[in-house]
C-alpha cells in the first residue's frame, strides 16, 4: 500500500481512509509501515487514529512503525506507537565551515552582505560603534552551527557537483565554461538532476 498526502491537505477524512486502508492490510498480513511524513502529518494521523471507536484503531502490536524524522511527535501517542523506529539523517559538523565563519569580522569580511546585520544582533551595537564593541574582536569559537546550515551547504555543494557533472558530460571539449548544447538542451535540469542524484558527494567544505 502506497498512500501520498498533498501539502495543502485538509487531513480528516483522508487520515480516516489511510486508517482503514492500514487495518485492511494488517489483516491482510502486513507487518510495517513506512511514513515519509511531516511531524504535523504524523501527529494528525495518530491523533485521528486516537478519536476512532476502539474496534476501528490501529492498536498497540498490530504494526511497527518506521519514520523518517517526527521523533518529537511519539512521546504524545505513546500507547499507539509502542517499538516505533526513528530515522534522522545525518548530521555532519563541518569544520572547515566553523572556522571560516568564526574567523569573519567587520573589517575582514568582504563576501556575505547579511553579516554586518548578523554582527550588530550578535554584540547588540549598530553601525561604526560595532568597531569598538568591547568583546567583538571575533565570534566565540565555541558558537553551535545549526544543523540545517550544515544540510543546506552540503546540498548547495552537490548541486554544484552535479552541475559541473553535466557541464563535463555535454561539454566534454570545453575544458571551462560553456558550451552551445550546455545552454541550448531541451533537458538540462533533468540532466542535472539526474547526475546529481546518482553522483555520491559529501561536501567536506
Amino acid at each position: 500500500m502506497e498512500e501520498e498526502i498533498g501539502v495543502n491537505t485538509i487531513y480528516g477524512n483522508q487520515m480516516i481512509s489511510i486508517i482503514s486502508r492500514i487495518k485492511r492490510s494488517i489483516k491482510s498480513g502486513s507487518k510495517v509501515v513506512i511514513l515519509l511524513l511531516s511531524s504535523e502529518q504524523i501527529r494528525r494521523l495518530f491523533q485521528e487514529n486516537k478519536n476512532l471507536p476502539l474496534e476501528h484503531q490501529i492498536r498497540i502490536g498490530e504494526i511497527l512503525w518506521i519514520s523518517i524524522d517526527g521523533r518529537e511527535v511519539f512521546p504524545d501517542f505513546a500507547e499507539q506507537t509502542l517499538g516505533v523506529i526513528t530515522i534522522s539523517q545525518q548530521f555532519q559538523p563541518m569544520s572547515a565551515f566553523k572556522s571560516y565563519f568564526t574567523s569573519l569580522s567587520l573589517r575582514n569580511n568582504t563576501r556575505n552582505p547579511w553579516y554586518q546585520q548578523y554582527w550588530e544582533a550578535l554584540f547588540n551595537c549598530r553601525g561604526v560603534s560595532c568597531l569598538n564593541a568591547p568583546n567583538s574582536g571575533q565570534i566565540p569559537a565555541n558558537i553551535t552551527i545549526d544543523k540545517d546550515t550544515s544540510l543546506t551547504i552540503n546540498s548547495l555543494f552537490a548541486l554544484a557537483n552535479g552541475l559541473e557533472l553535466t557541464r563535463r558530460n555535454l561539454c566534454p571539449k570545453t575544458p571551462r565554461g560553456l558550451c552551445t548544447e550546455f545552454a541550448r538542451h531541451m533537458k538540462l535540469s533533468k540532466i542535472v538532476y539526474d547526475l546529481t542524484k546518482r553522483s555520491p558527494f559529501l561536501g567536506m567544505k
